[in-house]
C-alpha cells in the first residue's frame, strides 16, 4: 500500500507557508482530511488543556457545509475512532430584503454557532459560507455580556433579576417551554431552552442558590433521570437585541432611517411601537447596524478568541466567491423592492461588508483549497486504483497535491443488479488489504445488506474496527462513496451496493417516551383534550350532556376553597363541577356553530344516547356480518417472504417509518396466511402506503398473480404508473394502466396483453371496473382513495372483496377512538410517522401582498421548482393568472379549474405534472391526488375561505421530496375576517411540524363537525352526542354483539366528595390554566396508586415542592379511587362523623350492615335513608384516605356480597 495522501498533506500544511491546494477529492475525501487536520492540530496543542484553535471551511452554499459536516461526524467515528466537533453557521434561508421573514430555525443556529465560538470548548471545525459570514452581526462583547453562566451552589442575584437577564438577551417567556429560545419560571423552578441544545434546562433555586440543573423532555416536561450538570452558560437567543440599553439608540436609528427612504408615519410608528413594547417583529433580524452602530462580521468574532484560529480552508474557492457576488447582487436588486414594500431596513452596503473587508485576513489565514474537479487533467492508470495505482504519487507540483480518488459510480456500470457486479470485486479488494466499509443509513437496512452479503458467502460483520480481512456494515451515511488507494480504503454507499440511490439521514427530535412507547402506544388525547379548552367551547357531560366551559371558578362551598368548572346548560342554567370529577366531562368534536345545549334536569341527552345506542348497533351488526362472511372464506396463501424480497425491499430509496414497516408487515403476513385480505391502510399526504401497496403488489406477481391498482383520477393513474415502473424497473414485471390518455387502440392491446396473463399490472381509474375487462389470474386488488368513487363502483369493489384481497388506500386521517372501537373487524394499519428525510412545510399568514407573492414565486422558480397559486374563484382567475404573469414574467403560467373540460383540465394537470409549465393558476381541485415533488411552494388567495382539513390538504401538495416546502396563505388586503377563519389559520400554522393530519382531524371533527367519516347518515348522530361519546357507544355495541363483557353501566359515574379542606392547584403553582385543566383531567382520570405516584414526582418535577392544597388534591383522590371501587356515590366529612351514600352496585350490604351496627352502634349507624355512618373525627384529606383504609379493611370482608 502507497504511503498516507493525508499525511503527506498535512505534512505539507504544517512545513509550509503557503497555502496548500488538493486536486482531484471529492466532498467524502475532504471530509476525511478536515477531521484528520482538526485531529492533528488538538494533538499539537500545548498545553493540553489549552483553547482550541478551530479550523473555518468555507463552502459554496449552506446545504455543501451542512453536508460536508455530517461526512466529516460520520468519517471520523467510523474511520479514525475519534469524534471531531463542529458547528454549521448558516446564512438565512430568505433574504432579509425579503418580504418573506426569515425562519427562526436559521436565526436559532446562526446565534448558537457564534455563541459556541466563544465557549469553553469551542467545536474543532466551523463550516460556513462566504455569505453567512459577511453579515453584520451582534458585537463580542454584548454577546458575551448576555450569556448566562450557571452553576449549581451558586447564587444568582434573586428570580426576578434572572427573569429580566433572560428577557434582555431575547427569550421569549411561555409556559411549558417547548421551543428553543423560549423561558418559563414557576415558583422555585427556571425553565430554558438555549440555542443549539437538544433538550431544554431546568434549573432548580432554592431562595437565590442554584440547587440542581437538569435536561427536561420538551414533550413530556419531564426532566431527565440521569445526573444534573453542574455548569452551563446560556448564550443570546437572538443576534440582534432588543432591550433596555439598546431600544432608545435603535428607534433613532429607525425613524432617520424611515425619513431617509420615505416611509410614511402610518407605517412607522407602529414599527417604534412595537419596539417600545419589547417587541420583535418580523424583520428586526435586518437591524443589526441599527442596534449596534459598530457591529462586527464573524470574521472579528474569530479574531478575537483567545489562541486564534487553526487555520482557513475553501472547498471549491471559486464557486465560494461566484455564490458571494450574486447573493450581494440580488440583495441590492430587492432592496429598492423592500422599500417600495415599505420595510425598514439598513442599506446593504450597512448590513454586509465587501469582499475588501475580509480578503486580507483570508489571503493570511487560508491553508487549504479543495478543487475537485482539477483532477481531470491527470490521466488515470491503465492498472486503476485497484492495483494500488495512485497518480498523485506523493510528487508535488510547486504547492499542489493531487489526489487520486475514484468514486464509485463506474463499479457496477449501472448494472440492475449491482452486487452480481461487485462480488469479485469485494473478494479482490480483500486480497489486497484494502479496508472495506459498507455504509447503511438504518439498522435494518444493514440487517439486509449483511444478510445479501453472506447469501454470496462474503466475510462481514457489524460494526467494529475495520478489518481487511472482512466488510464491515456500519450505521451512517456520506454524499457518496469512494476508493482511496493510498489510504487502503474502500467506502460504499447503500446505492453502491443495492443500486439504490438514498436520501441522506435526517434528525428528528423525538422525547423518550415517544421513543419508549412506540407511535401509538398511547392515546393520551382524551386525557390533554381540555388543555386546549376555551372560554365557550362545547363539552359533554356523560350525564347531563351538551353544555359550555364557561371558565375554572374557585368557591368555597364545604368550608374550604376549591376549584370547580363552571358549564353553561340551555336556559342559562350553570353546573358547577369540582375538578376531581372532571372524568365525566369530553370536549364536544361535532359541529361547533349552532350546537344545541341540553337542559339540565331534562331527559333529553338520555333519549339522545338511547337513539344513537340504537344506530351505531346497526353498524355493528353490519361489519361483524362482513367480518364472518370473510373469515368463512379462504384465499390465496401467498408464499413466505424470500432473498429476492429482501433485495427488492432494500432497494427502497428511503428508510422505513417505525409505522410504515408496521402496516408492510401486517399486509404480507395477511397476504401469507392464505385469508382474503380486507386491509386499510390509512397515513398523511406522502407517508409511504404506496410502497405499502408497491412491496404487497411484488409478492403477489412474484407469485403469478395479476394486480390491479384503482384509482380516482387519470392524473393519478398517471403518477401510480410511474410510482410502480420506477420501482419495479430492476424486474421482469410489466406494469401498464388504461386511462383517457391512451388510445382506444393502445387499450385493446393493454387489455388482450391483461387476459393472456402477459400483463403483471395494471392500473386505471373506474375504467377497472368495466365489463370487457378480464383478468388472466387476478390476486391483489390495491384501492385508492375509495371514498372518491361513486356508489356503483363502491358496490362492485363489494363483490370483488369476497374472493379476492384488497388493500385500500386512505389519506383521510382516522381518529385513534374510532380505530380502537373497530379494532378485530377492520384490519386498518395506521402510518402516523413521517418520513425521516421530510422536512416541515414552513406557514406563513399574510395580507394579500403583490411585492411578497413576487418573491415566493421568484425563490421557488430559482431553485428549479414549482409553485401552485390557488384563487377558488373561477369568475376572477383569468384576472389573478394576467397578474401573476405581469409579476413575474419569466413563469411559465397554466391555469386549472373544475369548469373547463375534463380532457382539458387533464391536458394541463399533465402539462404542469411533467414541468412543461412551472406556475399553476387552479381552484381546489388540487385538494387531494396530485402529487407534484417538484412543486414546493403553495399561495392560498383567501385563505379564510377554506375549511381546516381542506386548508391541510392543499397544503400537503407541497413538501413531498427533500425540499424545504413553503405555503403562503393569503388574507384578504382590506377588511377583517370571521373569528371562525382566524381558529381554523391559527390551528393550520400552530401543526406546522409532519404528522399533524390526525391532529388536524380532531379540530376539523371540532370545526366543520362528523362530515361522512362513517356515512353521511352518522353525522346527526354525532351531533347528538359529540364524537368521543359516539366512538365509546360503538365500541360498547361491538362487544355487545360479540358477548364480550361490557363496562358496569355507572363505570362513569364519580362519588361526590365533601370536606372542609382546600385540594386544588392555585395559579401561583401552575400559573397556565390550560395547563391546570389538564393537570386536572388526568389526576381525575388517575384510577390506580401508582398513576398518582407518577403525576406527583411529575408536579415536583415541572413545578417545584407541592403546596399543602396540592397535597389535598393528591389525597383527595385517592379517597376517590377507594369510594369508586367499592361503589359510594357520596362521602361527607362532618364534624366528628364520616357519612358514606352508596349506590346502586355498591359493594356495602345493607343487610349484614344491620347486624354490625346493632353490636356496634356507638361507631356505626345505617340512617333511614340507607346512609352509613361512621362516628369519627377527621383533621386532613391524608387522614381521610386512612381512615376509610382501615374502615373498610375492617368491613369489606364482613359487608360484602356473597
Amino acid at each position: 500500500m502507497a504511503s498516507s495522501k493525508i499525511s503527506a498533506i498535512l505534512q505539507s500544511i504544517a512545513d509550509l507557508s503557503e497555502p496548500i491546494r488538493v486536486l482531484g477529492a471529492p466532498a467524502s475525501p475532504q471530509a476525511l482530511v478536515i477531521a484528520r487536520w482538526a485531529l492533528a492540530l488538538r494533538d499539537s496543542t500545548t498545553p493540553r488543556d489549552a483553547v482550541f484553535r478551530p479550523l473555518v471551511i468555507l463552502c459554496p452554499s449552506d446545504d455543501a457545509a451542512a453536508e460536508l459536516a455530517s461526512d466529516m461526524e460520520t468519517l471520523s467515528a467510523l474511520i479514525l475512532g475519534e469524534r471531531v466537533t463542529y458547528s454549521v453557521l448558516p446564512s438565512w434561508d430568505q433574504s432579509l430584503y425579503s418580504p418573506i421573514a426569515p425562519s427562526i430555525q436559521t436565526r436559532l443556529s446562526r446565534i448558537a454557532a457564534l455563541t459556541d465560538l466563544h465557549s469553553a470548548l469551542p467545536p474543532q471545525v466551523i463550516f460556513t459560507t462566504l455569505v453567512a459570514t459577511s453579515q453584520r452581526t451582534i458585537p463580542v462583547q454584548t454577546l458575551l455580556d448576555h450569556s448566562i453562566t450557571l452553576e449549581v451552589e451558586a447564587s444568582v442575584e434573586t428570580r426576578e433579576a434572572l427573569m429580566q437577564r433572560l428577557a434582555d438577551a431575547g427569550y421569549l417567556r411561555v409556559d411549558p417551554v417547548e421551543d428553543p429560545g423560549t423561558f418559563a419560571v414557576r415558583g422555585d423552578i427556571v425553565d430554558v431552552f438555549p440555542p443549539g441544545r437538544n433538550r431544554p434546562l431546568r434549573v432548580e433555586l432554592f431562595g437565590d442558590v442554584i440547587e440542581k440543573i437538569r435536561e427536561f423532555d420538551p414533550e413530556s416536561q419531564r426532566a431527565a433521570a440521569e445526573p444534573t450538570l453542574q455548569k452551563v452558560t446560556v448564550g443570546p437567543a437572538r443576534e440582534v437585541l432588543i432591550n433596555r440599553k439598546t431600544s432608545s439608540g435603535l428607534r433613532e436609528r429607525l425613524k432617520s432611517r424611515a425619513d431617509d427612504i420615505d416611509i410614511p408615519r402610518s407605517v412607522r410608528d407602529p414599527v417604534l411601537n412595537s419596539i417600545h413594547e419589547g417587541i420583535y417583529p418580523d424583520h428586526s433580524d435586518a437591524w443589526g447596524p441599527l442596534v449596534y452602530p459598530d457591529s462586527p462580521t464573524f470574521w472579528e468574532h474569530l479574531l478575537s478568541r483567545v489562541g486564534g484560529i487553526g487555520g482557513v480552508a475553501f472547498s471549491d474557492e471559486l464557486s465560494c466567491f461566484q455564490a458571494w457576488d450574486e447573493f450581494i447582487e440580488e440583495q441590492k436588486r430587492l432592496e429598492p423592492e423592500s422599500i417600495n414594500s415599505q420595510l425598514i431596513l439598513p442599506a446593504v452596503q450597512s448590513l454586509y461588508v465587501s469582499s475588501e473587508h475580509f480578503k486580507p485576513f483570508l489571503d493570511l489565514k487560508t491553508r487549504l483549497y479543495f478543487d475537485r474537479f482539477e483532477s481531470a487533467r491527470f490521466a488515470e492508470s491503465s492498472a486503476g486504483p485497484e492495483e494500488q495505482v495512485d497518480t498523485g504519487g506523493g510528487d508535488r507540483i510547486s504547492n499542489h497535491h493531487k489526489v487520486f480518488v475514484k468514486s464509485n459510480g463506474d463499479l457496477t456500470h449501472g448494472s440492475r443488479q449491482p452486487l452480481e457486479e461487485l462480488d469479485p470485486q469485494f473478494k479482490l479488494w480483500i486480497r489486497q488489504g484494502f479496508r472495506i466499509l459498507a455504509l447503511a443509513p438504518t439498522q435494518s437496512q444493514a440487517e439486509r445488506i449483511r444478510y445479501l452479503l453472506e447469501e454470496r458467502s462474503l466475510p462481514c460483520r457489524m460494526e467494529g474496527p475495520l478489518d481487511p480481512s472482512v466488510i464491515c456494515i456500519c450505521i451512517g451515511t456520506v454524499a457518496e462513496g469512494f476508493r482511496w488507494p493510498t489510504e487502503g480504503i474502500v467506502l460504499l454507499t447503500e446505492s453502491d451496493i443495492l443500486g439504490a440511490k438514498h436520501t441522506k439521514k435526517g434528525k428528528r427530535r423525538v422525547s423518550k417516551a415517544s421513543e419508549e412507547s412506540g407511535s401509538a402506544s398511547k392515546d393520551w388525547s382524551n386525557l390533554q383534550a381540555l388543555s386546549d379548552l376555551a372560554l365557550g367551547d362545547a363539552i359533554v357531560h356523560v350525564d347531563h350532556g351538551i353544555g359550555r366551559y364557561q371558565g375554572l371558578v374557585r368557591l368555597d362551598l364545604s368550608g374550604a376553597p376549591s376549584d370547580f368548572l363552571l358549564l353553561e346548560y340551555a336556559n342559562k342554567d350553570k353546573l358547577y363541577l369540582p375538578v376531581y370529577r372532571l372524568n365525566v366531562i369530553q370536549k364536544y368534536i361535532g359541529a361547533g356553530e349552532g350546537v344545541l345545549l341540553d337542559r339540565l334536569g331534562s331527559q333529553q341527552f338520555a333519549r339522545a344516547k338511547e337513539k344513537v345506542r340504537d344506530a351505531v348497533k346497526k353498524i355493528a351488526i353490519d361489519l361483524i356480518q362482513l367480518y364472518a362472511e370473510r373469515k368463512v372464506r379462504s384465499g390465496f396463501q401467498f408464499s413466505m417472504r424470500d432473498s429476492a424480497y429482501t433485495e427488492f425491499e432494500a432497494k427502497f430509496p428511503f428508510d422505513e417509518t417505525p409505522d410504515q414497516i408496521k402496516a408492510i408487515d401486517a399486509t404480507l403476513k395477511d397476504m401469507e396466511e392464505g385469508k382474503i385480505m380486507d386491509r386499510l391502510v390509512c397515513g398523511d399526504v406522502g407517508y409511504g402506503k404506496t410502497e405499502v401497496a408497491i412491496r404487497a403488489a411484488f409478492r403477489a406477481v412474484s407469485d403469478g398473480k395479476q394486480v390491479a391498482v384503482l384509482v380516482p383520477t387519470t392524473v393519478l393513474a398517471h403518477q401510480h404508473e410511474q410510482s410502480f415502473k420506477n420501482r419495479l424497473k430492476d424486474y421482469p414485471i410489466l406494469v401498464d394502466s388504461v386511462s383517457r390518455f391512451k388510445s382506444a387502440k393502445e387499450q385493446k392491446k393493454v387489455l388482450e396483453s391483461l387476459k393472456a396473463g402477459k400483463l403483471d399490472i395494471i392500473i386505471g381509474t373506474h375504467r377497472l371496473l368495466s365489463r370487457d375487462v378480464e383478468f388472466n389470474d387476478l390476486g391483489l386488488i390495491i384501492v385508492d382513495e375509495e371514498q372518491r368513487f361513486g356508489v356503483e363502483h363502491k358496490e362492485k369493489l363489494k363483490t370483488f372483496r369476497l374472493n379476492t384481497s384488497v388493500l385500500t388506500l386512505t389519506a383521510t386521517p382516522i381518529p385513534r377512538t374510532l380505530h380502537m372501537a373497530l379494532s378485530g373487524l377492520r384490519d386498518i394499519s395506521l402510518i402516523n410517522t413521517p418520513p425521516v428525510t421530510r422536512l416541515s412545510i414552513r406557514t406563513y399568514v399574510s395580507k394579500f401582498d403583490e411585492p411578497l407573492i413576487k418573491r415566493a414565486i421568484e425563490v421557488e422558480l430559482n431553485r428549479g421548482g414549482q409553485v401552485f397559486f390557488l384563487h377558488n374563484r373561477v369568475q376572477t382567475i383569468a384576472e389573478i393568472t394576467k397578474l401573476i404573469k405581469e409579476l413575474v414574467p419569466s413563469a411559465k403560467v397554466i391555469v386549472g379549474h373544475g369548469q373547463m373540460g375534463e380532457g382539458e383540465l387533464e391536458k394541463a394537470m399533465m402539462e404542469f405534472y411533467e414541468k412543461r409549465a412551472n406556475v399553476l393558476v387552479c381552484t381546489s381541485i388540487i385538494e387531494s391526488g396530485l402529487d407534484v415533488p417538484s412543486a414546493n411552494t403553495i399561495i392560498v388567495n383567501r385563505a379564510d375561505a377554506f375549511g381546516l382539513s381542506q386548508l391541510y390538504q392543499i397544503r400537503g401538495r407541497v413538501g413531498r421530496g427533500q425540499q424545504r416546502a413553503y405555503a403562503y396563505l393569503l388574507l384578504p388586503a382590506e377588511g377583517s375576517i370571521s373569528e371562525d377563519a382566524k381558529k381554523r389559520l391559527e390551528v393550520i400554522q400552530r401543526f406546522v411540524e409532519l404528522g399533524s393530519g390526525f391532529n388536524i382531524a380532531s379540530h376539523d371533527l371540532e370545526l366543520r363537525g362528523g362530515g361522512d367519516l362513517l356515512g353521511a347518515q352518522q353525522s346527526g348522530q354525532i351531533a347528538a352526542v359529540g364524537f368521543d361519546l359516539y366512538t365509546e357507544l360503538l365500541e360498547e355495541a361491538i362487544r355487545e354483539i360479540e358477548g364480550k363483557p361490557l363496562k358496569p353501566e355507572d363505570s362513569r359515574r364519580e362519588p361526590e366528595i365533601k370536606a372542609p379542606f382546600s385540594a386544588f392547584l392555585s395559579e401561583e403553582y401552575v400559573p397556565d390554566v390550560h395547563q391546570r385543566l389538564s393537570l386536572y383531567r388526568r389526576f381525575s382520570a388517575a384510577n390506580e396508586e401508582s398513576a398518582l405516584d407518577s403525576m406527583e414526582e411529575e408536579l415536583k418535577d415541572r413545578f417545584g415542592a407541592l403546596p399543602v392544597e396540592a397535597l389535598n388534591l393528591m389525597w383527595l383522590i385517592r379517597v376517590k379511587q377507594v369510594l369508586k371501587k367499592i361503589g359510594i356515590d357520596s362521602l361527607t366529612v362532618g364534624p366528628e362523623r364520616i357519612v358514606l351514600v352508596p349506590g346502586p352496585n355498591s359493594q356495602l350490604d345493607p343487610v349484614r350492615a344491620i347486624a354490625l351496627i346493632s353490636s356496634h352502634a356507638q361507631k356505626y349507624q345505617l340512617t333511614p335513608d340507607s346512609k352509613f355512618v361512621t362516628k369519627v373525627t377527621i383533621t386532613s384529606l391524608r387522614d381521610l384516605y386512612f381512615t376509610l383504609q382501615t374502615l373498610l379493611k375492617e368491613l369489606l370482608p364482613r359487608l360484602a356480597k356473597l
